[in-house]
């Protein structure tokens, strides 16, 4: 659905999946603080990663543009009360990890099911030793609030460290020759897909609950 909406095929394409991504949101009871707090980590997260484990850190030219490429979408939800800034959102992300991060069984089950998820993309002998290494990457305090056991420190410095030097690896190695983005080829859509295909089972079976105000125009 993201690829639908940052590489879309025309702006008509982005508003219609963008809609699509409302329609499917708005059957639930979810705050504005949980909508923020979301996009807050598409804004954050990705920054943090790069400039940690990257072959270099992002310009910060690059960290505005992806701030207002994601500012956009928020729009186009209706997601009210954005920082102007990547650090207006960073203090946001961080004051509501130390604020709400508590245990919840519903959270446990995603957290393990989309664990479960990640390892199932290697060979079965690799899939459930790749799925609990999962936890070397995850922060202390989310781990805490899942109530899943921190992994020997150890080892998490020493996958930390096998991740600094890839990036060592590819800033001297030789420059790769495309950086555009792969199509998704997702699992879910062997034979492919169309915007309408996107979706829930339960959304496409229940038309009754689409009903959603249209998208605020997103920026061409």
């Amino acid at each position: 659905m993201l690829y639908e909406i940052l590489i879309p095929d025309s702006p008509s394409s982005r508003e219609r999946a963008v809609d699509r991504l409302n329609q499917i949101h708005w059957r639930y009871r979810i705050s504005n603080d949980d909508y923020l707090y979301t996009l807050a980590t598409f804004v954050v997260m990705p920054v943090r990663w790069i400039n940690e484990f990257g072959w270099r850190r992002l310009h910060p030219n690059e960290i505005r543009g992806l701030t207002a490429m994601w500012r956009k979408l928020g729009e186009g939800m209706r997601i009210e009360g954005m920082p102007e800034t990547y650090a207006g959102f960073e203090r946001f992300l961080d004051d509501y990890e130390r604020e709400r991060f508590a245990f919840d069984e519903g959270g446990r089950r995603v957290a393990d099911s989309t664990m479960w998820l990640f390892g199932s993309w290697f060979p079965r002998p690799l899939s459930a030793p790749v799925s609990d290494a999962t936890r070397l990457l995850m922060d202390p305090h989310l781990l805490d609030a899942l109530d899943i056991p921190r992994p020997p420190e150890p080892a998490r410095r020493a996958v930390r460290l096998a991740l600094k030097a890839r990036a060592l690896f590819l800033r001297l190695g030789s420059p790769r020759p495309d950086s555009r983005p792969v199509i998704p080829r997702p699992r879910t859509y062997p034979s492919g897909y169309t915007l309408d295909d996107l979706g829930p089972d339960s959304y496409r079976r229940n038309p009754t609950h689409r009903d959603a105000p249209p998208a605020c125009p997103v920026a061409r």
